[in-house]
């Protein structure tokens, strides 16, 4: 008895090749083809550059590196940290920890002025580059420090530049942190700071962060009462000279 072969098992002749491939399911079949080939070569290529190139350091990476840098700011230790940037290819000046904080941040913090003019004359920058996540500037108004907020706007830190959350440093003199927040002259602290600001003509009063505050507004949230009535004065000047400059144009 003859046993039928089903079509599974029909062989493959030219002819019947192509004929699948001039059916609709063949011209899929080549389209396919066609797209993924270049894009295998190309996502190829991108991998192979990926490779090849030299590896940026991560923030952590960076820190670790620099951590013998941090450590002697931290601990206040300025004669360390000449010792470690006497060869200034060892460390990087600007390097960030894992919050964006510098050595030139931390200093600040801690108010140490012959700190903050090494660092800077070893090539810390005043106004960080593109990409900062904080300022020495806003970290001086912070702590309300006068005398390195004067000296930081002279070595080219932007009053109006934004760390995290889109805070400027007229903002941090509205918002002292809690050490200074906590003294009986926090009105007054605030409010030297908040005039040394604002004598800089450059100062934007107006400026909101990402919470849609503004300076002032962080002042009443405080109770710097002196602070605000001031910014209020300032802002009405800002505001009328701004229309004089629009009516002139």
């Amino acid at each position: 008895m003859a046993v039928a072969v089903g079509k599974l098992h029909t062989p493959q002749t030219p002819h019947t090749i192509i004929a699948t491939l001039n059916s609709n399911r063949g011209r899929l079949l080549l389209l396919s083809l066609f797209i993924s080939i270049p894009l295998i070569n190309f996502f190829s290529t991108i991998i192979d550059t990926i490779k090849s190139s030299p590896k940026s350091p991560t923030t952590s990476e960076a820190y670790q590196k620099n951590r013998p840098l941090f450590q002697a700011v931290k601990s206040n230790n300025l004669a360390q940290l000449k010792i470690l940037l006497n060869d200034s290819t060892t460390y990087d000046v600007n390097a960030e920890d894992a919050e964006g904080i510098t050595p030139l941040i931390e200093a600040t913090l801690l108010g140490n002025y012959d700190m903050v003019s090494f660092l800077l004359s070893r090539g810390a920058l005043a106004q960080p580059s593109p990409g900062f996540r904080h300022t020495p500037l806003r970290a001086a108004c912070l702590t309300a420090n006068p005398q390195l907020i004067t000296f930081l706007l002279k070595e080219g830190a932007d009053p109006n530049a934004k760390s995290e959350g889109g805070r400027t440093p007229l903002m941090g003199a509205c918002f002292l942190r809690p050490k200074y927040d906590k003294l009986p002259e926090r009105d007054e602290l605030s409010l030297r700071v908040v005039q040394l600001m604002m004598e800089d003509l450059r100062t934007d009063p107006l400026v909101k962060n990402s919470f849609g505050e503004s300076a002032l507004d962080l002042c009443k949230e405080r109770g710097y009462v002196k602070s605000a009535e001031y910014l209020e004065k300032k802002i009405a000047d800002w505001e009328k000279k701004e229309q004089t400059v629009g009516s002139v144009r």
